[in-house]
């Protein structure tokens, strides 16, 4: 069924924008060397059958008529082995005004016409052939406007029907006077002009290209897909590679802030712990040594009374275990006690 419309919708292409137009422009520079010499002339009420030889026509009250009647005349309308013939239209079968439409229009002007029939006319777009002629265009404003010509099918087909049936070709459709080929036959009918044999060849042709580029496109937009996602990934591969670095960083950074904190606020600083020794160490005693660690002071020196130093550091928020390393000497030169102290930390600081 897809294959049936887009086969259709490329005819429809074709006939509107390449035939008629070169048939016409033949036509005309040809002076009509294509023309069979024969035409249909339509009017409200009748219609006449003319040929090359009699130019008066023969009178065909409806399109219901007598086939006999027709036969004897149609080999004047043979033209290069076939039969074909022009239709004319009375003006008075037509809906004839002049529109407007958005600029926009003009890419898909068919189906927008299409769309909006009944509001451009009293019918439907399934109630009539139509024509749009372009008259100007106006792209400051945003406008193209042109002539539309509508004609109810239920008025032309029956004698549609009827040259269907002597299977007589249809060259083209005019008005009565004018020259200029309207759409206005239907549009899966047998197609005239000097391409007419070959179009079903042409139609399957670029039909055969639609389905060939209708297939291949899904196949390259997910190749190109997989293409773009694939980059995609790798960008985002990248950079949460750079991030998974730059959070190690902070970590190994927070990592070393932390430990500097941590020893900073285990370890006493040097001032503190010899300013508390200075303050317990009573007047008549004085250090010589002083040695500390992150865990113990060790205080070598003089005093008068050295035992009396182990109660006053044990008093000391900062120092516990207070304790001599060696025997207490009085010394030879001054008569102080010698005294080789060592103590804990208690890892709180002097406010």
């Amino acid at each position: 069924m897809l294959d049936s419309m887009a086969g259709q919708e490329i005819g429809r292409l074709l006939r509107d924008r390449l035939i008629d137009p070169v048939m016409a422009c033949l036509a005309s520079h040809l002076g009509q060397s294509s023309d069979s010499g024969c035409r249909l002339t339509i009017t409200p009420t009748s219609g006449t059958f003319h040929t090359a030889l009699d130019q008066k026509g023969i009178e065909l009250p409806s399109a219901d008529t007598d086939l006999t009647r027709l036969k004897p005349y149609l080999h004047n309308c043979s033209a290069k082995d076939r039969r074909r013939i022009r239709i004319e239209l009375d003006p008075q079968l037509l809906m004839i005004r002049d529109i407007r439409l958005p600029l926009p229009a003009k890419k898909n002007l068919h189906n927008v016409l299409l769309y909006e029939m009944d509001r451009l006319s009293p019918f439907n777009s399934e109630q009539v052939y139509f024509h749009f002629k372009p008259l100007d265009q106006d792209d400051k404003r945003g406008w193209i406007k042109g002539r539309l010509i509508v004609a109810q099918k239920c008025r032309l087909d029956p004698w549609y029907a009827l040259l269907n049936q002597l299977a007589v070709e249809i060259e083209s459709v005019t008005l009565v006077g004018d020259a200029s080929p309207l759409t206005l036959k239907p549009r899966n009918g047998k197609s005239s002009g000097i391409m007419g044999g070959k179009l079903n060849t042409l139609m399957a042709v670029c039909l055969m290209v639609l389905l060939v580029v209708a297939l291949a496109t899904p196949v390259w937009q997910q190749r190109q897909i997989a293409i773009d996602l694939e980059n995609t990934m790798r960008r985002a591969q990248k950079k949460a590679a750079d991030v998974m670095q730059l959070q190690e960083q902070l970590a190994q950074r927070r990592d070393a802030v932390g430990m500097v904190s941590s020893e900073r606020e285990s370890y006493l600083a040097m001032s503190e712990a010899l300013l508390e020794l200075t303050r317990v160490i009573p007047v008549g005693s004085w250090t010589r040594r002083v040695i500390l660690s992150p865990e113990q002071v060790n205080v070598t020196g003089e005093s008068d009374q050295a035992a009396e130093l182990i109660t006053l550091l044990e008093h000391s928020t900062l120092f516990e275990a207070v304790r001599f390393k060696s025997p207490v000497v009085q010394s030879r030169r001054n008569g102080k006690e010698v005294f080789d102290l060592t103590m804990q930390l208690t890892r709180e600081r002097v406010e």
